[in-house]
């Protein structure tokens, strides 16, 4: 029994069997059949007729050929009918010499089919080439890596706070769908630009770049910094920018994970309630003064360390001082009778323990006006230490 060959590029190629010693080159051509036989590569010789010329054992094995494929049209073989645009492919090959590639699925595996020329010593093409390289693992990889870019820019695209990743010359590399709608801007128009641009320049603050520049060496922890007047597509706002450093896997440059919170809400509802509280003291003080006017009743305090004397505007008409005036204790003293002691004197007793914190005191008093009026009047007061810190 012969082996089965095809005479290419001047020899012989064939599936190993019998020796043949009639065929020219008999013994270069069994060393290369050996040699293709030690290939893992899949490959695959094809005549200018789509005729299989050669295989060898990795294409038997894998591809699942037979001895019986040897001779048959490619179209016929169903495995090899499978690459795509197979025949329209060995034609460029054989029309220019170029080679081809292909992206070919046998089942679960995935392979890259390229189709080089072969050719004859007086370089005429005689046939196709094709090597099956199994990239099935990569793919799987290749995949997989998609897989989880995706789900996590789908995870930040669900991320209610805008999110945006900064180069570390602090230009904007990428952003989620909340960043991008906050600011009126898509990917393209920002990719590259620098953050002191966002917001009409309200980020171009040096202690918040000095931060980053710090936090990317390493020096500081970023401390959020709080920016006003942010130009966004809702309106001037009130944002809190936080800052972490960004590693990528196979990635030597560090980059920055910026967050902004808005906070507009929160310090609009500040805002108000301080308006409220304060309009509700101002009331309390008018209810206070009008109180203590219909009830000719004033109040004061005394700071003891500062010596700092208050009075209500009624402990001003009772004493008949000009409202406002600061009040010293000769002033009070001028309106006191020579005979009693005024409130600040008796607190003074108090101060020099003859009393304790808290303790009230109450006793009567005169004043004696200037155009000789007497007044009496009852005081009530309490005295209270403050505690040492």
């Amino acid at each position: 029994m012969t082996t089965q060959r095809v005479t290419l590029n001047g020899g012989w190629i064939g599936r190993p069997g019998v020796p043949d010693d009639d065929a020219p080159g008999n013994a270069a051509t069994t060393d290369l059949v050996n040699i293709l036989d030690t290939v893992e590569v899949p490959i695959v010789v094809l005549r200018r007729d789509s005729l299989i010329a050669y295989f060898n054992n990795a294409a038997a094995h894998v591809l699942g050929l037979s001895p019986s494929d040897m001779g048959r049209a490619s179209r016929d073989i169903p495995v090899l009918a499978g690459v795509p645009r197979l025949e329209e492919q060995c034609a460029l090959v054989f029309a220019d010499g170029a080679e081809t590639r292909a992206d070919f699925r046998n089942g679960d595996k995935s392979f890259v089919v390229r189709l080089s020329p072969y050719s004859t010593r007086d370089r005429q093409i005689t046939g196709a080439v094709l090597t099956f390289t199994n990239v099935t693992a990569f793919r799987a990889s290749l995949e997989q890596a998609i897989y989880e870019r995706e789900c996590t820019k789908a995870i930040l695209n669900t991320v209610a706070e805008p999110l945006v990743v900064l180069s570390a010359d602090q230009r904007i590399q990428s952003g989620n769908r909340a960043f991008y709608a906050m600011f009126g801007v898509s990917r393209d128009e920002t990719q590259g630009v620098p953050l002191t641009k966002l917001g009409e320049g309200a980020f171009d603050l040096a202690p918040l770049g000095a931060q980053l520049n710090e936090m990317l060496a390493g020096s500081h922890t970023f401390l959020p910094v709080e920016v006003d007047h942010v130009s966004t597509v809702r309106g001037p706002r009130t944002l809190i920018l936080d800052a972490r450093p960004l590693s990528l896997p196979g990635h030597s440059e560090r980059r920055v994970l910026v967050t902004f919170q808005d906070i507009t809400a929160r310090k609009q509802a500040e805002a108000a309630k301080d308006l409220r509280s304060e309009e509700e003291l101002r009331r309390s003080e008018a209810f206070l003064e009008e109180a203590q006017r219909l009830s000719s009743t004033g109040s004061f305090s005394w700071r003891v360390a500062t010596n700092e004397i208050t009075w209500s505007e009624e402990l001003y008409r009772i004493y008949e001082l000009p409202i406002g005036v600061p009040v010293t204790l000769e002033m009070i003293r001028t309106r006191v009778h020579p005979e009693d002691v005024s409130l600040i004197e008796k607190m003074k007793l108090a101060e020099k323990g003859q009393g304790d914190s808290g303790a009230r005191f109450e006793w009567q008093y005169r004043l004696l006006m200037p155009d000789r009026r007497i007044k009496y009047l009852n005081a009530v007061a309490h005295a209270i230490r403050d505690r040492e810190v």
